[in-house]
C-alpha cells in the first residue's frame, strides 16, 4: 500500500527565478480571430463539478473568445441548462500534454465575492484513474474577495485520500485584476516551484514514492467558477459580467537538461523494401548520461537500446505507412523525442498491423495495437471518435490509461458489433487458448475470436470485476491454430467492458527465456558493443549477467531489461578469456533463467594501422541560442566520407590521390517543415567549418537546422527569440 512519508518542503522567501536555458516548447498567444479547436476543448455541464459550484460551463462564443490578442473568459448572471450563472472551462486533454518543464501564462484576473478564477492541470489518465489519483497542480487559484492573493496547490491520492500541499503570494500596493502577471510552475523530476512575476513563492519536493502522480503527462485548463466551497457565493456586491483575460500560454523545456534525439536512419518520407528489416538508428546531444532511447511506430514501442550507438532492426515490415519517433531517457528522468519520421514500405498506405510486423504467437497482443486503417477496414467503430482521447487519437476507437499491471492502454467503451484487428504470425501449429485481462462494472459484456473470417473461439463472457480499472483475466477453451500469417478478429457481442491485452499460448505454458546469442563458440571484441539476444515468453523484465571465468564469479551487465524486444546492446569489459558466460533471469522469478549452453571468447582489440585519418561528423548547436537575429552554426566534415561504398582495394592508393570533397547542404527549416534558408550547398573536402545564419527576417519561434554529407545526416533545433 502506499503510505504517505514525511515530504521534506524547502519554503523560501520569494526569491527571482534562477537563470537557465529555457526554449520554447508550445504555446497558444491567442493571435487569432478564434479559439483553436485543434488544441483547446469546452467541456461544458452543471453539476457543482464536485465543489458545489453554481455555473454552467457552455460552448458558446459569448463565454469564451478571442479579442484583442487575448483569450476572454466571461462568466455572466443567465439562466442556462438549470443553473444561475455560465462561464466557460478549457482544457487541453488528448491535444496538448506535458511532463516537466516549465508553464506559463499572463493573465488578469476577475474579481468578487464567489468569482474562482483558475489556470490549473490535471492528468491525462483522469478518465482510468479518478481524481485525485490522476494528480493536480494548481498553477494560479484566486479567490475574487481576496484580489491581492494567488494560490499554488498540488492535490494526490495518498492510501486512496486525497492529499494536498500548498502556498500562496500576496501581491503588495495592487490586485491581480488591475494589470496582467504571469503566473508559473517549474516543474521537474525532484520539485515543482511556484512563481509570480519570476519570483518563487513556493516549493514541493516530489521525490517520494507516493508522489508518483506527480511524473507523469499533465494536460491544461483555464477556467472561471461562480460559487463553491472554497470562495463561497456571490453576493449583492458580486457585479457581472467577471472577466479573466489570458494575454498567452507557454510551455518550456530547460534545454540544458532535455536531450536532443533525431532519427538519423531511416530517411524522412523514405521508401522501403516490404517484408524487409529495416535499421532505425538514433543520434542524441546531451552532456549527462543517456539511461535509454526508445524507437516508436505510432505510440507503440517498437524496439530500445541502453547504449550507442542507439539503434534497432525492425524486422519484417508489413506494407503500410508509417510514423517513427526516438525518445531518449536521462539519469535524471528528462525526456527528449525526435521529430517524427514517416516511412512508407511499399507504394500504398495499406491497412497494416500497428507496430509494424505481425503479432507472433505465441505471445501477447495489446489490444489497443490493432491494425491501422480506416474504420470498417482495420477495425469497426460505432462512433467517429477516439472517446479516451489518448494514444491513437485520430482513430475512431475508445482508447484509455491503464492501471492493470505494467500499465500502457487498454480499449474501452465497447459496443455490440464493434470489432478490431490483428494480423499475426502463427510460429508452430497446434493447440492454444487465450487468456484475456478484462475489466467492466457490469455482468453483459462478451466477446469472441474469429480467424480469417471463421469463428475460432466460443462466446467468451466478462464479469462484474468491481471496476473499470479493477482488472481479472479470462480464458478460452482451447483452439488450433496453424502456422502462418493469419487476420485474428475480437468481435464485441456485447459491450460495455474495457480489454487491456490478449495472451496467446498453448494451455498450460510456463515462463521460459533462451538465450540466442552468446551462446557458446562466438569471439568478441573487448571494449566494444555486442548484442545479446534471447527469445522468452510470460517474461517481463530481465536481469542479465556474465562472467568471465567459466561461472566462479558474476557482474552485472544490466540489472533491468525489457524482455519483450529480446535484445541488449553490452559493451564487452576490457579482458582476455575464453571461458565467458551469459546469465539471463526474470526479474521478477530468479528461478526462471538461462545460460550460455558453452564458452565464449572475449579478446582483446587488434589495432590495425592505415593511412586513413578518421575523423567524426558533427553539426553542432548554434551559438548564442536562443539569438536575435543572427547565430553560428559549427560542423565537421570527415576525410573519409568519399569511402562510402568502395571496397577494401580502393584504398591501395596513396590519399592524395582520392577526391575527398563531398556535396554538403545545410538548410533551415521552420517548425512545420517549410525551408526558410539555405546556408550551404556545395563541394567541401574534410574539414571545420562554421556559418552564420541571419533571421533579421524571421519571426519569434523555433526552427530546425539539417545538414546533408553524403550518407550522413543530422538535424538540431534552435530558438529566435526577438
Amino acid at each position: 500500500m502506499k503510505r504517505l512519508s514525511v515530504i521534506f518542503v524547502l519554503l523560501l522567501l520569494t526569491s527571482p527565478l534562477l537563470s537557465q536555458t529555457y526554449q520554447l516548447l508550445w504555446s497558444d498567444e491567442f493571435n487569432g480571430d478564434v479559439l483553436d479547436p485543434s488544441v483547446w476543448t469546452r467541456e461544458t455541464g452543471g453539476g457543482g463539478w464536485g465543489n458545489n459550484e453554481l455555473q454552467f460551463y457552455t460552448d458558446r462564443d459569448t463565454n469564451a473568445y478571442i479579442e484583442n490578442g487575448n483569450l476572454v473568459i466571461q462568466a455572466l448572471k443567465e439562466n442556462f441548462g438549470g443553473r444561475s450563472y455560465t462561464s466557460a472551462r478549457l482544457i487541453t486533454k488528448g491535444k496538448k500534454s506535458f511532463l516537466y518543464g516549465k508553464i506559463e501564462a499572463r493573465i488578469k484576473t476577475p474579481y468578487g465575492q464567489g468569482i474562482w478564477p483558475a489556470f490549473w492541470t490535471l492528468g491525462e489518465n483522469i478518465n482510468s484513474v479518478g481524481w485525485p489519483a490522476c494528480g493536480e497542480i494548481d498553477i494560479l487559484e484566486l479567490l475574487g474577495h481576496q484580489p491581492n492573493v494567488a494560490y499554488g496547490t498540488v492535490h494526490w491520492s495518498n492510501n486512496g485520500t486525497h492529499a494536498k500541499f500548498g502556498g500562496s503570494y500576496t501581491l503588495s500596493g495592487s490586485t491581480f485584476d488591475a494589470d496582467f502577471h504571469t503566473f508559473s510552475v517549474v516543474w521537474t523530476p525532484t520539485k515543482i516551484e511556484w512563481y509570480v512575476d519570476n519570483l518563487r513563492y513556493h516549493q514541493i519536493d516530489i521525490t517520494p514514492a507516493e508522489l508518483s502522480e506527480l511524473h507523469k503527462e499533465q494536460f491544461l485548463l483555464l477556467n472561471v467558477a461562480v460559487g463553491g466551497n472554497w470562495p463561497g457565493f456571490p453576493d449583492g456586491t458580486t457585479v457581472f459580467p467577471q472577466k479573466m483575460y489570458v494575454d498567452y500560454v507557454r510551455v518550456y523545456k530547460d534545454a540544458t537538461v532535455i536531450p536532443d534525439v533525431a532519427i538519423t536512419t531511416p530517411i524522412n518520407n523514405g521508401i522501403v523494401t516490404p517484408y524487409s528489416d529495416i535499421p532505425i538508428s538514433a543520434s542524441v546531444n546531451y552532456d549527462g548520461e543517456i539511461e535509454k532511447v526508445e524507437f516508436y511506430q505510432g505510440g507503440a514501442k517498437i524496439g530500445i537500446a541502453y547504449a550507442e550507438p542507439y539503434e534497432m532492426i525492425w524486422e519484417n515490415v508489413n506494407p503500410g505507412c508509417y510514423n517513427i519517433t526516438a525518445k531518449a531517457y536521462t539519469a535524471d528522468g528528462y525526456t527528449g523525442t525526435s521529430f517524427n519520421v514517416v516511412v512508407k514500405a511499399g507504394s500504398d498506405c495499406v491497412v497494416s498491423p500497428y507496430t509494424g510486423h505481425p503479432s507472433y504467437i505465441p505471445g501477447v497482443i495489446e489490444a489497443e495495437n490493432f491494425n491501422q486503417g480506416a474504420n470498417g477496414e482495420a477495425y469497426f467503430d460505432n462512433t467517429s471518435i477516439n472517446e479516451g482521447g489518448v494514444y491513437r487519437v485520430n482513430d475512431d476507437v475508445g482508447i484509455q490509461q491503464c492501471e492493470d499491471f505494467g500499465e500502457g492502454f487498454n480499449i474501452g467503451w465497447t459496443e455490440a458489433g464493434e470489432w478490431l484487428d490483428y494480423i499475426i504470425d502463427v510460429k508452430e501449429t497446434g493447440i492454444y487458448n487465450l487468456e484475456a485481462r478484462v475489466a467492466s462494472e457490469v455482468t453483459t459484456g462478451a466477446f469472441k475470436l474469429m480467424l480469417d473470417g471463421n469463428d475460432l473461439s466460443t462466446t467468451i463472457n466478462v464479469p462484474n470485476t468491481g471496476g473499470w480499472q479493477t482488472w481479472e483475466t479470462v480464458t478460452s477453451s482451447d483452439f488450433n491454430l496453424s502456422a502462418g500469417v493469419h487476420t485474428l478478429r475480437l468481435f464485441i457481442e456485447a459491450g460495455n467492458f474495457n480489454l487491456n491485452r490478449l495472451d496467446i499460448y498453448h494451455p498450460n505454458s510456463q515462463p521460459s527465456i533462451a538465450i540466442i546469442s552468446p551462446n557458446g563458440g562466438e569471439t568478441i571484441t573487448s571494449e566494444a558493443g555486442f548484442s545479446i539476444k534471447w527469445n522468452s515468453q510470460k517474461v517481463q523484465s530481465v536481469r542479465i549477467g556474465y562472467s568471465t571465468d567459466g561461472g566462479s564469479s558474476w557482474g552485472f551487465v544490466t540489472q533491468s531489461a525489457e524482455s519483450q524486444f529480446g535484445v541488449y546492446r553490452w559493451n564487452t569489459p576490457n579482458i582476455d578469456s575464453d571461458e565467458c558466460l551469459i546469465l539471463i533471469l526474470d526479474e521478477s522469478n530468479f528461478s526462471i533463467r538461462d545460460t550460455s549452453d558453452g564458452f565464449f571468447t572475449i579478446s582483446p582489440t587488434v589495432d590495425v594501422e592505415d593511412d586513413i585519418t578518421v575523423h567524426n561528423f558533427s553539426l553542432e548547436q548554434n551559438y548564442p541560442n536562443p539569438f536575435n537575429p543572427t547565430t553560428t552554426i559549427k560542423y565537421s566534415i570527415p576525410s573519409v566520407i568519399s569511402t562510402v561504398g568502395r571496397n577494401l582495394q580502393d584504398f591501395s592508393s596513396t590519399s592524395s590521390s582520392r577526391n575527398d570533397d563531398v556535396n554538403v547542404t545545410l538548410k533551415v527549416y521552420d517548425i512545420l517543415g517549410n525551408e526558410v534558408a539555405t546556408l550551404v550547398n556545395e563541394q567541401k573536402s574534410a574539414g571545420n567549418y562554421e556559418v552564420t545564419f541571419d533571421a533579421s527576417g524571421l519571426s519569434t519561434g523555433m526552427y530546425i537546422y539539417k545538414i546533408q554529407a553524403g550518407s550522413f545526416s543530422q538535424i538540431r533545433k534552435m530558438m529566435l527569440v526577438k
